[in-house]
This record gives structure tokens, sequence and C-alpha cells, in this order.
């Protein structure tokens, strides 16, 4: 797939959170940023534990999302255009799997122009959230590349935590 290709609807999207952002299985709107929101393909990287961030093990959750179930269009009420949440393939050099969920005006291109509107950007970031599941860590499995002594955190001593 080539940057900037819709990513399938069938394709599960994962997402590193901090512990902070997170309530039971819900990811708090202020852990999602918008236009665009970063993501790793399932269809890329290595399961849910590909997106696990480097901050310490017992502060980091992973949340997942299925395209299909992206937000439908909203409307920005200034001037009644719809946007939607389109899931793109946007790889890095050193990440293969980066994706983004970006909100798009329909029928347009994606711009970040569209940031100013903050009461719009609040209700895209709330939508979004609603839509990610967190997992449980069991489910993660251990970040890749990584001694399994360093993915437990019940095997770090409190100054390594």
């Amino acid at each position: 797939m080539a940057a900037g290709d819709r990513i399938p609807p069938d394709e599960l999207l994962y997402r590193s959170v901090a512990e902070a952002d997170v309530v039971g299985d819900r990811v708090l709107e202020d852990a999602v940023e918008m236009p665009a929101c970063s993501f790793c393909r399932s269809s890329e990287c290595p399961g849910p534990a590909g997106a696990l961030s480097l901050r310490p093990i017992e502060e980091t959750r992973v949340m997942e999302v299925h395209v299909r179930d992206l937000p439908p269009p909203i409307e920005r009420i200034t001037d009644h255009n719809f946007f939607e949440f389109l899931a793109v393939h946007d790889p890095t050099p050193s990440d293969q799997s980066h994706s983004e969920v970006r909100l798009t005006k329909r029928g347009g291109s994606y711009t970040e122009n569209i940031r100013g509107n903050r009461r719009f950007m609040d209700e895209a970031r709330a939508r979004l959230a609603a839509c990610m599941r967190v997992l449980p860590m069991s489910a993660v499995g251990p970040r890749p590349g990584i001694p399994d002594a360093q993915n437990d955190p019940a095997s770090q001593s409190p100054a390594e935590s």
C-alpha cells in the first residue's frame, strides 16, 4: 500500500496511550489528536504490542479501533461543511506501520487549516475517542525487541520504574 492510500475497513488500528488517559476500557478525548491522529496499522505491525511507546510499560496502555468503526461524518456548524474520519496509510522512514485518522472535508483533501475551530476539534476528538477500545495488557503482549524482564512491571525494582 502506498503512502496516502485509504486503509481497508476490516483493518485494525492501534495506538499507545498513557495510563492517565484511560478510564476503564475507554480513552479520554484529551488523548486524541485532531485533525490527524497517529496509529499503527495491524497489517504492518507485530500486533498491538507494536504500538507500545517507550514510556515505562506500567504507564502505558494500547487501544484499538476497526477502520469500519470510525465515526460517521461530522458537520462543522459554522459553514455546514461535513468532514469525514479517513484512515490513511502514512509510513515514515522509521515506521512502515504509521498511519493516521484524518479529519477531511467531504469531497476535499486533508488540510491542517481546520485547527482554528476549537469547538469543532473538541467534538471530533470526542467522537474518535468514543470509538476506541482499550485492550487489557494481557492481550497486548510484550514490547517487540525488549527483554521480557523490561516488559513485566512486576519484575522492575522501584529504581527502574
